[in-house]
């Protein structure tokens, strides 16, 4: 069982690693989109290839959906419910997600 204030720093934790994550990239794109010589442009296309990136985008949704479509399977089982003793399984599972 987790208590609320781990609860509470979970939430916070993974709010502020999407907000840094949203950070980063919003820089990325604003360096691109005011650079009027072209070196920022470049530099980041480079980094940020497109058919790999596309590639490694395919395979973390494929990915997601798998993990979703056994949660989903694993809760429609036992009529719309998880088990009790099931939900402290499934909590360190979904910290584990980011």
């Amino acid at each position: 069982m987790t208590s609320p204030l781990q609860s509470l720093l979970d939430a916070l934790g993974v709010t502020l690693s999407v907000l840094g994550i949203e950070s980063f990239f919003f820089g990325c794109l604003a360096q691109v989109f005011c650079d009027y010589v072209g070196e920022q442009r470049v530099k980041w296309t480079r980094f940020f290839r497109y058919t790999p990136t596309v590639l490694i985008s395919i395979g973390l949704v494929l990915a997601g959906l798998g993990m979703s479509a056994a949660l989903i399977i694993h809760y429609l089982a036992p009529n719309l419910r998880f088990r009790p003793w099931e939900t402290v399984s499934i909590t360190w599972r979904s910290r584990g997600f980011f």
